[in-house]
C-alpha cells in the first residue's frame, strides 16, 4: 500500500532526515521525497511511503503530528485515489 503524505517543515526546527528516520522506526519504506516548494525558512514536500497496512499508516502520520515543532502534516493522499483523479474508471472488452 503506497501513501502520498504532503507535509510542511520548518527548516529552522526539523530536517527531512529526521521525518526519514521517523518513516523507517514506524515499519514504513520511504519511496520517493518531492519538493513541492521552498523557502528559506520552510518547504513543503511530498513524501511518498509504503506501508503493509492501514494500521502501519496510522501510525507513521501520527507520529509525523507529534513530532516536536516544525511539522505539519496537510494532505494524505493514497495511490489508487491519485489514479483516479479528473476521471471514470473504465474497463473495456
Amino acid at each position: 500500500m503506497h501513501v502520498i503524505i504532503r507535509i510542511e517543515m520548518d527548516k529552522e526546527k526539523v530536517n527531512i532526515g529526521k521525518i526519514a528516520t521517523l518513516i523507517n522506526q514506524h515499519n514504513a519504506d520511504l519511496i520517493a521525497i518531492d519538493v513541492i516548494r521552498e523557502t528559506s525558512k520552510q518547504t513543503i514536500r511530498d513524501i511518498s511511503i509504503k506501508v503493509s497496512n492501514e494500521a502501519v499508516q496510522i501510525k507513521v502520520i501520527d507520529a509525523l503530528k507529534e513530532t516536536e515543532g516544525g511539522v505539519h502534516v496537510k494532505h494524505i493522499s493514497d495511490r489508487t485515489f491519485l489514479i483516479h483523479l479528473g476521471g471514470k474508471v473504465r474497463n473495456s472488452a
